[in-house]
């Protein structure tokens, strides 16, 4: 009897740490979705920002 119920702590254990990756690796997704829609929303304002420079005239000199 305790074998069996040694078993089903196991099995439920094992259920509750395969259920704890699958959010970890969710929760990672979503991270990475966040910094690269993070990184279109800079490159579109940098995008704004220059055609703006262009359409007010201003220069950008290089050295």
């Amino acid at each position: 009897l305790i074998q069996i119920e040694e078993q089903g702590a196991r099995d439920a254990l094992a259920k509750a740490f395969e259920t704890q990756k699958k959010y970890e690796k969710v929760a990672e997704q979503a991270q990475v979705l966040a910094v690269n829609q993070a990184g279109r929303v800079e490159s579109a304002q940098m995008d704004e920002r220059g055609l703006a420079m262009v359409f007010t005239g201003v220069r950008v000199f290089r050295h």
